[in-house]
């Protein structure tokens, strides 16, 4: 998430679970990771 710093704080001081994962098992990391963003 590139220039999305204050986002990310946002749901993290939200209590937003970073390790959600989707049906397949994937994290938003994973999904970020494969699409190639920052």
């Amino acid at each position: 998430m590139f220039g999305m710093s204050s986002l990310c704080e946002s749901f993290l001081s939200l209590g937003v679970n970073i390790n959600a994962k989707e049906e397949n098992g994937m994290t938003a990391l994973h999904v970020a990771t494969l699409t190639d963003q920052k």
